[in-house]
């Protein structure tokens, strides 16, 4: 295996999301929030999840299934219609 140059190594040294074997496992996601120091997706859904939680809590879904709306005159205008288009 050979070694970098003098001056790979110092190119290395000023980018080093470039060095060798650095970044292998990274994908750009990581590499960018480290830089800006913001947030990954996985960070932002853990946090609403976690914000969340409370809503959830002070306002449970219903039980029972909610009832379906009456659709019956909208079925009897569907049969009136002459044609698909009225």
């Amino acid at each position: 295996m050979t070694t970098p140059s003098r001056r790979a190594q110092k190119t290395a040294l000023k980018h080093p999301d470039f060095e060798l074997y650095d970044n292998v496992s990274s994908t750009a996601e990581p590499i960018h929030t480290s830089r800006t120091r913001s947030a990954t997706k996985g960070d932002r859904y853990r946090g609403v999840n976690r914000r969340a939680e409370a809503f959830r809590t002070r306002h449970p879904m219903p039980v029972h299934a909610l009832a379906a709306p009456d659709l019956s005159p909208c079925h009897a205008a569907l049969d009136a219609a002459m044609t698909p288009t009225k």
